[in-house]
């Protein structure tokens, strides 16, 4: 649903790698404080009924909030994540509905990639924190509570690898969808009788090939 979030701001000649978020059972105390005020609200239903239009109003408050908190974790969740790209990473840090952080740095400006597993809950479900530190001024990122980080690690030194040794560098050759698109603006301009012409020529010269010496 946001992949386009995350698309709107690459270059033209700049390609999406993958999308890190938040390890989903690292929210787990959010997501279980949703589901209690959900169903507090179905366990008071009946009591506040009784008490007439105030307690409605009381039981649909209660519901709806956590309703929107379940919302807002997920939505914040979404909007929070550690892009890798061909040329650069980008952490979106979402903190809420209106705040947010974006840092990034090129692939040629990390220097060491590292990462970090605490605690017993941490290693028992995998997941931990990934860091970069960069080169010069620029600031160190972060990103936390990611699945697997030992594998993020690889991916991004990999990622760095094949950037230096040039794999994204786009492909001068042209695509089959480009030449159709190519052959079809030339016939436009040309008009059609001098475009069958040239293809007629170009089909006499395949089949009467110059002659050996």
């Amino acid at each position: 649903m946001f992949n386009n979030y995350f698309n709107k701001n690459l270059k033209e000649d700049e390609e999406l790698i993958q999308v890190i978020r938040i390890f989903p059972l690292a929210l787990a105390n959010h997501i279980l404080i949703s589901l209690l005020i959900i169903l507090l609200s179905f366990f008071l239903f009946y009591i506040l009924l009784k008490q007439g239009g105030w307690g409605l109003s009381a039981w649909l408050i209660i519901l709806l909030s956590g309703i929107f908190y379940g919302l807002r974790t997920w939505i914040i969740w979404s909007l929070n994540g550690f892009v890798i790209t061909s040329q650069r990473i980008i952490d979106y840090d979402q903190k809420g509905f209106f705040t947010k952080t974006v840092s990034e740095c090129t692939l040629d400006k990390i220097q060491d990639v590292s990462y970090q597993v605490i605690g017993p809950w941490q290693t028992m479900l995998h997941f931990g924190s990934v860091k970069l530190q960069t080169a010069g001024s620029l600031p160190s990122i972060e990103i936390h509570r990611v699945r697997d980080p030992h594998k993020l690690q690889q991916l991004i030194t990999d990622t760095q690898r094949r950037y230096s040794a040039g794999d994204f560098e786009e492909s001068e050759e042209m695509s089959a969808t480009e030449l159709l698109d190519t052959m079809r603006t030339i016939r436009a301009e040309i008009g059609e009788e001098q475009f069958k012409k040239i293809l007629e020529r170009k089909k006499g010269t395949k089949s009467d090939p110059s002659p050996k010496d």
